[in-house]
């Protein structure tokens, strides 16, 4: 996945870290993940394994685009899940989805 493609499929991430080295290697890093995360409903009970995606990944950088983090931080946070990828490409993989995660999000009668 690109940075572009990236921006794209989740607008909630601001445009500024296209350019970023750090967030171009994240793309293309978690690009496997990331086609998958998708964002847990407000009204979610339990989240399934495309939710902890989103939550894990595009968490922080949600979190900047909402202003509760600095460019700085979001950049630092994205280097270190990039390197503990690194340490062990396939353990990092493993702990992107608990166990016991359920098959589909569950949301309650009425929940869109």
């Amino acid at each position: 996945m690109t940075a572009k493609d990236l921006l794209l499929r989740f607008p909630e991430i601001p445009a500024d870290l296209a350019s970023e080295p750090v967030f171009m290697r994240y793309a293309a890093t978690f690009g496997e993940h990331l086609r998958i995360a998708r964002a847990p409903s407000p009204c979610s009970q339990a989240h399934d394994a495309a939710n902890h995606r989103y939550l894990k990944l595009i968490g922080p950088l949600a979190f900047y685009g909402l202003g509760l983090a600095t460019r700085e931080r979001v950049l630092s946070d994205l280097q270190k899940l990039l390197d503990r990828h690194d340490q062990d490409p396939q353990g990092f993989s493993g702990s992107l989805v608990p166990e016991g995660t359920a098959a589909d999000e569950l949301r309650p009668p009425g929940c869109g």
